[in-house]
């Protein structure tokens, strides 16, 4: 499969911002123009619900907070990796990915080693179970191997039957590690708890 994808500049309202092309007092519009080679890849199923893919695609995981395409900008981030998904195991997902480089929403490549696993499970009748491993290693200047990162997480999305109505409890909790050089520079832990049901809502969220 190969799909590519253009994004013509209207009004020339591009703006990179500081120390791109000369508007650092304005905001940044990251919707340049250029055509670029969206999608390109090789798929094989190994075994039923089983497949590897190969080539630059699109990758999107859970709720796209750290892994995804950023699909609402003209340009939608994509990745060159080899990716294996499985759901041949009742009621559970793998997914594994290598990635060697991400085409931005700036249309710029970045050079990466990165190890992303994630996995589900949705077994239980109430609620689905995953946890997840993003092992993000930028490569080339000092700038973008300072935004590596180790991130372990896990969630779990439900809802409670009480009295007529239905209160869904998603939550979610992980550890990034920040890199600067390869060298631990700081910890990251996010905690959050979303209850909700039809009528009101309700957000908590907090961070250490």
């Amino acid at each position: 499969m190969w799909r590519w994808r253009t994004a013509p500049a209207l009004v020339e309202d591009f703006n990179s911002g500081p120390g791109g092309n000369g508007k650092a007092g304005y905001s940044v519009i990251g919707d340049p123009d250029g055509t670029e080679v969206n999608q390109a890849y090789l798929g094989y199923d190994v075994m039923p619900e089983t497949g590897i893919r190969l080539g630059r695609q699109r990758i999107i995981l859970d709720n796209a907070r750290f892994v995804g395409n950023v699909g609402w900008r003209q340009r939608e981030q994509t990745y060159d990796a080899v990716r294996l998904t499985s759901g041949s195991l009742p009621d559970t997902t793998f997914d594994y990915a290598y990635m060697d480089n991400v085409q931005n929403i700036f249309g710029a490549d970045v050079a990466m080693s990165n190890h992303i696993i994630n996995l589900g499970y949705s077994g239980f009748e109430a609620f689905n179970l995953g946890a997840y491993g993003y092992f993000l290693a930028f490569n080339g200047s000092a700038a973008a191997r300072a935004a590596s990162s180790q991130t372990l997480g896990a969630y779990l999305d439900g809802s409670l039957g009480l009295d007529g109505f239905k209160l869904l409890l998603p939550r979610r909790i992980c550890r990034t590690v920040r890199l600067r050089g390869r060298q631990q520079q700081h910890r990251r832990r996010l905690h959050a708890l979303h209850p909700r049901r039809d009528g009101w809502r309700h957000h908590g969220q907090g961070r250490l």
